[in-house]
């Protein structure tokens, strides 16, 4: 089994999202999708929120981004649409609690959409730090026992100094790029679950592979 990340990017207009769902389509195992709001939307979310003094819903607003693009590429597949208030619970300190969401697990009927950056706590909506789709696809991979954690982005990979794809990295060497959530790096690698990086864009490209082990670069 496969878990799938879309970033705001390939997220960002009808043509991107139906490259998203031929990508999904095009290999059975991708049965967990975990997507992004579309590229700004966040932004603009935020921008519109902080326009309201004393709003006392603002993550759930600004939530609404992820909420609609899992709502939209749900139908698409013809998935399971997840809510993430159902699955993703949150601590104060805006990070997931793996215990209680590990408990939720049942209401995800396989093949699902779900998407990232919140979840609750408490019963009040609760956004992640920025970043944390990739959070809640790590822990999404983590507790269903994923073989591969695939984030699809705008690029081809990581690139080295001289902007070349780095086709194999350890996520201790991925933890010096500020591309991928801080808290997604540790649970993937603790878990020993490898994380493809790829281009939504370029499907054709391999991408960078990170592994727990420290493979030379290529």
């Amino acid at each position: 089994m496969k878990v799938v990340k879309f970033g705001g990017t390939s997220m960002g207009n009808k043509r991107a999202v139906l490259r998203c769902v031929k990508i999904v389509k095009s290999d059975s195992r991708r049965k967990l999708i975990v997507v992004s709001a579309p590229h700004n939307v966040t932004n603009q979310l935020f921008e519109f929120a902080d326009r309201f003094e004393n709003l006392t819903d603002k993550d759930y607003i600004v939530s609404r981004g992820e909420y609609f693009s899992a709502k939209l590429m749900a139908q698409l597949l013809n998935f399971n649409f997840i809510d993430a208030k159902d699955v993703i619970e949150i601590n104060k300190n805006r990070t997931i609690n793996l215990t209680k969401t590990k408990r939720n697990l049942a209401k995800i009927k396989l093949p699902a959409v779900i998407g990232g950056f919140y979840g609750v706590n408490g019963g009040r909506y609760e956004l992640l730090t920025r970043g944390g789709s990739d959070y809640t696809g790590a822990v999404l991979a983590m507790l269903f026992h994923a073989k591969v954690y695939e984030k699809f982005t705008d690029v081809d990979g990581i690139y080295d100094e001289n902007k070349k794809t780095i086709s194999q990295m350890s996520y201790k060497m991925l933890a010096a790029f500020p591309v991928v959530h801080k808290n997604a790096i540790k649970l993937l690698e603790t878990a020993n679950i490898p994380m493809e990086i790829r281009n939504t864009f370029d499907i054709r490209k391999a991408g960078t592979r990170v592994c727990t082990q420290h493979p030379p670069i290529k």
